[in-house]
């Protein structure tokens, strides 16, 4: 997880050990095409990075239509890797 890591922009200047670090404290999830992963008003408890498949980021509209804000494409699969901030940790989730 450590090496799929550095391979992402946000963490390439990271040295190994804090790779390592973050890596442990992350969790990898696979997602069903569709799901939504997070929506408008959610709390941010975490931080999502996209190792494979693709990610919309869209506005939904009082009236049910949607407006695309963004788009990211890695891979044919769909898998997030989800790291907890501390605060979360400490709790125990």
């Amino acid at each position: 997880m450590a090496q799929q890591l550095a391979s992402i922009p946000l963490f390439a200047s990271l040295p190994p050990d804090q790779l390592v670090a973050l890596a442990e404290r992350g969790q990898v999830q696979s997602l069903a095409p569709g799901c939504s992963v997070v929506q408008e008003g959610d709390s941010a408890d975490a931080l999502y990075v996209l190792l494979a498949g693709s990610a919309r980021v869209y506005k939904r509209h009082a009236d049910g239509g949607e407006t695309q804000l963004a788009d990211s494409t890695r891979a044919a699969t769909s898998a997030s890797w989800r790291c907890w901030t501390a605060s979360r940790a400490r709790r125990g989730s």
